[in-house]
């Protein structure tokens, strides 16, 4: 079979790796009505005054554009959307570094990292952008926009994701250096979408600049049991250098921990506006999970 059938909080297949299409993405324009290569109908992120109607709210939209009486008749968000030309192209930098191998819920932050990367890559292909991944100490990616190109995008993906999970190779930390090497193969208005926990420290200070000529977005990665009271245990990570260790928690540190964790998420999420980065959280973008 194509897709590997074994799944579970850790492990990665391809079939994983594929469900990961978003549903409200419009597809090919039909026979007649196709542009130039590049071309698409707006999702808001160019900008245009050709209104193209009204949609869900996605994370990432401009919260400007809710219309808020669709909104109140429906009773989710809804957001305006707009026509624009766009031959903008998308490179997906992802960080696998030890720290993100890591896991109390749901699943290893490692893989909501890979998995919030696969849904990028397939949202590139269905507004008919190019597109391409940066994986830590791979080639340099090529960037293309054809459904082939995707589906070696999520092997090369996998393939990368086990490899660390086995321990057979170490992934550099030097995520600023991955950021300023696609900096560098991009052009004005193209963008950059970096998928981490955003845990290295110099990082915007090396990255300073990118954004005036580029659009730079962080999907930034979590452990989903920060975002409620962890309970007490033993739960195994890796340190730096890739030996096991095991955190001890108890139940005051455990009921502390979202406390603690919206103070970290509220900085990061400040340093990051303010060097102009648009601010997504990857759990946001992936399927509940029971």
């Amino acid at each position: 079979m194509w897709f590997e059938r074994r799944s579970t909080a850790s492990s990665l297949t391809l079939e994983e790796l594929a469900a990961m299409r978003p549903p409200y993405l419009r597809g090919e324009p039909p026979p007649g009505r196709r542009g130039p290569d590049g071309e698409r109908v707006g999702q808001g992120r160019a900008r245009s005054l050709d209104f193209d109607g009204i949609g869900p709210y996605v994370p990432g939209d401009d919260v400007r554009r809710i219309d808020w009486r669709a909104t109140a008749r429906s009773g989710r968000v809804q957001i305006r959307q707009f026509r624009a030309p766009s031959h903008r192209a998308r490179l997906i930098v992802l960080d696998l570094h030890a720290g993100l191998w890591f896991g109390a819920r749901i699943r290893l932050m490692a893989k909501t990292a890979a998995l919030t990367a696969a849904r990028l890559a397939w949202e590139a292909h269905g507004l008919n952008e190019r597109v391409g991944l940066m994986l830590p100490g791979a080639e340099a990616p090529s960037l293309r926009r054809d459904r082939r190109h995707i589906l070696r995008l999520l092997d090369q993906l996998r393939r990368a994701y086990l490899a660390y999970e086995e321990r057979r190779a170490l992934p550099p930390g030097d995520l600023a250096g991955m950021v300023e090497a696609a900096g560098a193969m991009l052009g004005p208005g193209d963008e950059i979408c970096v998928v981490s926990d955003f845990a290295e420290p110099p990082f915007l200070e090396r990255t300073a600049g990118l954004a005036e000529l580029r659009v730079m977005r962080a999907f930034v990665v979590e452990e989903a049991a920060l975002r409620h009271p962890l309970p007490a245990g033993r739960y195994p990570s890796l340190g730096a250098a890739g030996a096991r260790e095991v955190f001890v928690i108890n139940r005051r540190r455990g009921a502390a921990g979202p406390v603690e964790a919206e103070r970290a998420r509220a900085e990061r999420r400040r340093a990051l506006w303010d060097k102009g980065w648009e601010v997504v959280d990857a759990l946001d973008l992936l399927p509940a999970v029971p």
